[in-house]
């Protein structure tokens, strides 16, 4: 991956965009990227942790 592209989505804050459109357009496009890397993450946690939990805690 390119270091501008990890630049411009470190920075990037979806509660800045005023425009819902582009908001959500935001979101789909990245997704995909997001779910693989959570699906990776997800076969090194301990097992009493499902791939719906975070270590925090937090579902979804």
């Amino acid at each position: 991956m390119k270091t501008g592209l990890l630049n411009f989505l470190a920075g990037l804050t979806l509660t800045k965009i005023v425009d819902k459109k582009e908001r959500e357009e935001l979101i789909m496009k990245y997704v995909p990227l997001v779910k693989n890397i959570v699906g990776r993450m997800a076969l090194r946690f301990p097992d009493h942790i499902g791939k719906d939990q975070d270590p925090g805690g937090r579902t979804g």
